[in-house]
């Protein structure tokens, strides 16, 4: 499923405003990451270079390639040429809802280093579970 695509010459710089612009509401996947944090830490972002072979029959043109791919996985975030968002699954909080966490973005950072250590404990426990 994909919740959002957007487009960037600085890409990890552009995830970061993205979250630090949804506690201020400026920022639709933004205020969504972050009303749904626990789960967020298991997102996979994918980032993709404008220059490759696969859009060259777009010219290579940043909109171009956005428009293109917003239409052909219609995300749920995505509002802007978009006419039919795939529906936000009913697990998840929508960007109306309570942040999860505290507005401190080195708890943040703690927070998800948290995450991901109990998930790998977890990933330790069952491949010791399998081992018996």
């Amino acid at each position: 499923m994909v919740f959002y695509i957007g487009k960037s010459d600085l890409a990890f710089f552009r995830i970061w405003q993205h979250i630090l612009d949804g506690y201020k509401g400026r920022s639709t996947i933004g205020r969504f990451i972050l009303c749904n944090w626990r789960a967020s830490m298991n997102f996979t972002i994918e980032l993709m270079c404008s220059r490759s072979d696969q859009f060259t029959e777009l010219e290579n043109d940043l909109s171009a390639i956005e428009r293109t791919l917003i239409t052909k996985f219609s995300p749920c975030v995505n509002v802007v040429s978009n006419p039919k968002p795939t529906p936000l699954p009913g697990k998840y909080l929508l960007t109306t809802s309570p942040i999860q966490h505290a507005r401190h973005l080195g708890k943040v950072i703690r927070e998800a280093g948290y995450v991901l250590k109990e998930e790998q404990r977890k990933g330790w426990l069952a491949e010791l579970a399998k081992q018996d």
